[in-house]
């Protein structure tokens, strides 16, 4: 994960920057050279599992990514990106819109009621998020990128 200071002067002092690591980074303060918006007593777990994500992502995940990766939208993308304590798929941070790309399993009805707590807490950080299926990402690629080109 290579979250850059996009968008800031890297002039900024240490504790301008949340150098001191003090700072709650869902404030959406800069610790280090890196944007956080994680809970730090999380972080590395999540960091860790944010990696593994990246590099064993599903086919629709990585069909996704290839059509959005180096701002092709327009805006840069990350992808297995920590907010707090959840793992986003892909966040378009300029414009605050999480794309979730959701399997099989999303369709319980254990998933579907913890993904609607998460997307609340999301939604009230201020982020938009939306949702496609996998066969909508492998079947129907024109439309989600249309869909997604009006929501930012």
């Amino acid at each position: 994960m290579n979250n850059t200071t996009e968008g800031k002067s890297s002039s900024l002092s240490r504790e301008e920057r949340g150098g001191s690591g003090k700072k709650s980074p869902l404030t959406g303060r800069f610790r280090g050279s890196a944007w956080m918006t994680a809970d730090p007593m999380e972080y590395e777990l999540l960091k860790e599992n944010a990696r593994g994500n990246r590099k064993n992502m599903t086919e629709a995940e990585s069909i996704f990514w290839s059509l959005v990766k180096g701002g092709s939208l327009g805006q840069r993308c990350l992808r297995q990106h920590i907010i707090g304590d959840y793992i986003v798929d892909f966040l378009f941070r300029k414009s605050k819109v999480i794309v979730e790309i959701d399997g099989g399993y999303h369709f319980t009805e254990k998933q579907q009621t913890d993904d609607a707590v998460r997307t609340d807490w999301l939604v009230q950080q201020g982020y938009k998020v939306i949702r496609f299926t996998n066969e909508q990402v492998l079947c129907d690629t024109d439309n989600v990128i249309n869909e997604l080109r009006k929501v930012l």
